[in-house]
């Protein structure tokens, strides 16, 4: 059975509205301290679409730890996140520099404990 299978198989029991199934690999871990307590934040590398591509690389938030460097994991997450606005410079075609408002978003995966 392919991943996509797989993965296919798994989202359509429970995943409601801005809710998603993530399977990758543990690239990276840390904790920071928060009024909740300790957030695991967890680098996880997903899988390219194909041998050509590069790998899609997201950060997991959690409550608990999403196991060791290496371990692929299926999580099901939150989706969420916030405005990430800011001022930049840009350069038009006759090499005049003006300020430009970039309007972006930051996004944030939660891991739903089930």
């Amino acid at each position: 059975m392919t991943a996509q299978a797989q993965v296919s198989q798994i989202q359509k029991p429970n995943a409601l509205i801005n809710q998603a199934f993530m399977q990758g690999k543990i690239a990276g871990k840390r904790r920071i301290k928060t009024q909740e307590g300790v957030l695991h934040l967890t680098l996880v590398r997903l899988a390219a679409k194909d041998e050509f591509s590069h790998p899609s690389t997201v950060e997991l938030r959690s409550y608990d730890s999403l196991g060791e460097l290496e371990d692929t994991i299926t999580v099901k997450v939150q989706l969420g996140g916030m405005p990430n606005n800011y001022e930049s410079k840009s350069t038009d075609e006759d090499g005049n520099e003006k300020k430009v408002q970039v309007r972006s978003a930051r996004n944030e995966y939660t891991v739903i404990a089930e």
